[in-house]
């Protein structure tokens, strides 16, 4: 049976639009999908890129709860429980901006000291609050200063007259008059002191002694001058010579009984290495 033109013609407009719809589907899903894509992967980034930024905030956090127990220690060197008294740690703080606002927080955990190692060790892990589960951590170990770095150590006032040279670092916990030549630091745990007839004053008319800083005097390079620094506590240095004398005696030490004169003399001779020795 045959059909007029116009019908075939219509047939066929239909079949064309018909097969032009799936292609635009599937272009329209694969755009789709494209555009998709690029918005997930856009947002990796940026999420990467905060958590990046936590993650040093978190570092300079643990560092800040760092620096806070130095200073902590500075000012009570036998508190290692974070001034609570004796409770467990770990000890958690607020991190503030200088708006006075919590941006984050640090946890320490401190390891006191021992008879076998005089070392305390403090452990700082630092997070923000919009990213708690982003965390650093910082370790130290934290000494007390060995009293042999002093080339000058004394427990009362002192005073340094003008032809005297210090070659060293100088601390006292008295006051210190220092008109000699000083090469290092010089230190006083007092902030000021009466200055006696020992440091070289004189009193008033009233016999009251002149008030001094914890050092003074005329001096050179008195910008390596300090007081009120933390004092060394003498009494809680305790040496047992009877004890220093058996461990001398064991098979790793040397010991050198009475001379029956005047005493040892030590000579040290120090062979410059060759290529070669070990």
């Amino acid at each position: 049976k045959e059909y007029p033109e116009c019908v075939t013609e219509h047939v066929s407009r239909e079949k064309q639009r018909g097969t032009i719809t799936p292609a635009l589907l599937i272009i329209a899903s694969a755009f789709i999908i494209i555009i998709y894509g690029l918005l997930f992967i856009l947002s990796l980034q940026f999420d990467y890129s905060h958590r990046q930024v936590a993650s040093d905030r978190a570092l300079q956090i643990a560092e800040a709860g760092i620096n806070y127990y130095r200073w902590h220690l500075d000012s009570d060197p036998l508190d290692f429980t974070d001034g609570t008294g004796g409770a467990p740690g770990p000890y958690e703080h607020d991190y503030v901006d200088p708006q006075g606002s919590s941006i984050g927080k640090y946890s320490l955990v401190i390891d006191p000291p021992t008879e076998s190692n005089p070392v305390v060790t403090i452990t700082s892990t630092g997070w923000t609050n919009q990213y708690p589960k982003v965390k650093r951590k910082l370790q130290i170990k934290y000494g007390q200063i060995s009293l042999t770095r002093f080339a000058f150590l004394h427990n009362s006032n002192v005073w340094f007259g003008d032809d005297v040279t210090i070659n060293g670092p100088v601390f006292s916990n008295g006051g210190i008059r220092q008109d000699g030549h000083n090469t290092s630091t010089i230190e006083s745990s007092k902030v000021t002191y009466t200055c006696g007839e020992e440091s070289g004053c004189k009193p008033d008319k009233d016999g009251v002694y002149p008030t001094k800083d914890g050092v003074w005097g005329n001096g050179e390079l008195d910008e390596l001058w300090s007081w009120g620094v933390t004092p060394i506590d003498f009494d809680s240095i305790k040496v047992d010579f009877n004890e220093m004398r058996t461990a001398s005696q064991g098979s790793s030490g040397i010991y050198l009984g009475p001379s029956a004169n005047q005493g040892h003399h030590f000579g040290i001779w120090l062979r410059k290495s060759r290529p070669g020795d070990h």
